[in-house]
């Protein structure tokens, strides 16, 4: 998730200087889609996005599912 949010944009969804504030970010799940950078990406893409970095390991999206998404598909 975190790979192809950077592929997409050219940045990471998690980001501080101060390490704390970056882990808290990262375990908190708290990231967006900021303007202008997401305004021409697809929300399919951001679905699965979505779907890939969910907190919770057990409702997170497989990489088996992942290659089955709609974006997946449609863009190959």
């Amino acid at each position: 998730g975190v790979i192809l949010y950077i592929l997409l944009v050219g940045y990471p969804p998690f980001w501080d200087e101060d390490q704390h504030k970056l882990y808290q970010q990262i375990k908190a799940g708290a990231y967006d889609f900021p303007s202008p950078e997401w305004d021409t990406v697809t929300p399919e893409a951001k679905n699965l996005i979505n779907q890939m970095l969910t907190i919770n390991p057990a409702k997170r999206i497989t990489a088996h599912e992942a290659l089955k998404h709609p974006w997946v598909c449609v863009s190959a």
